[in-house]
């Protein structure tokens, strides 16, 4: 029995430690998250300027007057640059996110195997009390029926 309670003992140390584990790699998914977002939103940033400056290039094509085609092409090309970078950093964000759920789920599953050990544990002393109690009324059972006789 004493075994048992040192082992329930662990266990919930073991427990506390897994919870925090799981709370850190959640933390770290939710930051993960928040990166992307922003990531995201500055990629449909780059996407937007890009647009506009191809509409813009289109636009100065078909007038008569080319003076700023030159300048608006390298503001296309650097939107489009831009742009592909950004997509770049939203595919490593991505990844990362990929990677931290799986700790999140890694995480989630140790720490649900140490609580089925707990219950475990708590069974066996359960049974271990049950046992010892039952075992206790058999013996006052039979010093009564020893004392009636």
């Amino acid at each position: 029995m004493k075994s048992l309670e040192k082992k329930i003992k662990k266990t919930e140390l073991l427990i506390k430690a897994r919870k925090a584990q799981l709370d850190t790699e959640s933390q770290s998914l939710a930051l993960i998250r928040q990166r992307k977002i922003a990531q995201l939103q500055e990629l449909d940033r780059h996407q937007k300027n890009y647009i506009n400056g191809v509409n813009d290039l289109n636009i100065e094509r078909q007038t008569g007057d080319r003076r700023m085609l030159s300048t608006i092409e390298r503001s296309v090309d650097h939107s489009k640059s831009q742009w592909y970078k950004s997509l770049r950093e939203v595919k490593t964000w991505e990844e990362k996110e990929k990677q931290q759920i799986e700790q999140v789920l890694l995480a989630q599953r140790n720490l649900k195997s140490m609580e089925k050990v707990q219950e475990n544990h708590f069974q066996a002393l359960k049974k271990e009390v049950d046992v010892r109690e039952q075992k206790e009324m058999d013996d006052l059972s039979v010093q009564r029926f020893a004392r009636n006789r």
